[in-house]
């Protein structure tokens, strides 16, 4: 498209922040309108970029390509912003037996995984805190990005700006139109950046989106200043300090977005399984992601309303996915780009 006179951008989550700083890179003139909504599962994330995951190890899709975009998107927030998003951490593996053991050996001898894996057998910093394994390995090159802080500095860097249009968004609008008249501007396109809440959207809530709720506690562990993320049973990861992130769960039916005394109780029992020494549960989370069937990102222009456009569909792997995606769309948007056949909305037909 030519270069528009306004673009809005509805939400600023991690989608709608990574979007709004390809457009501030690119001199793209636009607007951010987001509600802050306090249960966003974007302020309830650990923030990992891992390149092995599942359990059967494999690469995480595109990651080469991913690892490439998101190091020097971060570093450039950073000095935006002027605060430290990133670290650089290992992935402690814990094996459980020698199933697990030859899995990992048969997966990681494959070709383009010698830069990610090690064989160090080691428990690191965890060494006495936890309970001991059959074996561990390492997964290298691993990030863990403070995307709470990053969403709370960008929104004031937005406010700074007057870029931020603190409110819900209303629908009713003509989407026909060249233009649309909205909070007493005017945009050429809409960008939804809505996360789950787009099931509400009555333009793209024809795609296949499978909201699931997720919950995490912020813990400290008594003597622990862990140097390493350790993937168990359930995932330890360092948020600076002695605080610690462990979540996760996948509930698909769920009542509200708040956190529940079920994911507690579980999840309690699973640390009191893990760790042998005292730990203090400081802050209890819970969001709603807006996962996908297939699980992968939704980019793309509506089929009929061609001013209307979504980035949307991250799920669990947003903090790798975001900054790629962002630059492909703008590049789809700006510079005659092709969408990837696997993001583009044109593969869902409108119901």
């Amino acid at each position: 498209m030519d270069k528009p006179q306004q673009i809005l951008i509805v939400g600023q989550g991690l989608a709608g922040t990574l979007l709004s700083y390809q457009f501030l890179t690119h001199n793209i003139e636009h607007k951010v309108v987001d509600n802050h909504h306090a249960n966003s599962s974007t302020l309830a994330a650990a923030g990992l970029v891992n390149p092995i995951t599942g359990r059967r190890y494999v690469k995480s899709w595109m990651i080469d390509e991913l690892l490439d975009f998101a190091k020097p998107i971060y570093r450039g927030l950073e000095r935006l912003l002027d605060i430290k998003l990133v670290t650089h951490l290992e992935v402690i593996r814990s094996l459980q037996n020698v199933s697990q053991e030859n899995l990992w050996n048969t997966a990681t001898s494959r070709p383009g995984y010698n830069e990610y894996a090690s064989d160090n057998d080691s428990a690191g910093s965890y060494t006495g805190f936890v309970n001991q394994r059959f074996a561990y390995r390492r997964i290298k090159q691993a990030l863990q990005v403070n995307v709470s802080e990053l969403i709370k500095a960008y929104r004031l860097f937005l406010q700074e700006k007057d870029m931020l249009i603190d409110d819900d968004f209303n629908f009713s609008f003509k989407p026909k139109m060249n233009e649309f008249s909205l909070y007493n501007s005017r945009f050429s396109h809409i960008v939804f950046c809505e996360g789950y809440k787009a099931v509400e959207n009555p333009f793209f809530n024809y795609l296949p989106f499978q909201p699931s709720k997720g919950e995490s506690f912020e813990l400290e562990i008594h003597g622990l200043i862990p140097m390493e993320i350790l993937r168990d049973e359930i995932f330890l990861v360092p948020m600076g300090e002695n605080r610690i992130w462990s979540g996760g769960g996948y509930a698909w039916k769920y009542d509200d977005d708040f956190p529940s005394e079920k994911f507690s109780a579980e999840w309690t029992k699973k640390l009191d399984d893990l760790l042998m020494a005292e730990y203090r549960i400081n802050t209890h989370r819970a969001g709603v992601r807006p996962s996908v069937k297939g699980r992968r990102p939704l980019l793309g222009k509506h089929p009929l309303y061609e001013r209307l456009i979504i980035f949307n569909g991250l799920g669990t792997k947003g903090t790798s996915l975001g900054p790629y995606f962002a630059n492909h769309l703008y590049e789809y948007l700006f510079e005659d780009g092709q969408l990837l056949n696997e993001v583009n909305i044109q593969r869902f037909d409108v119901k």
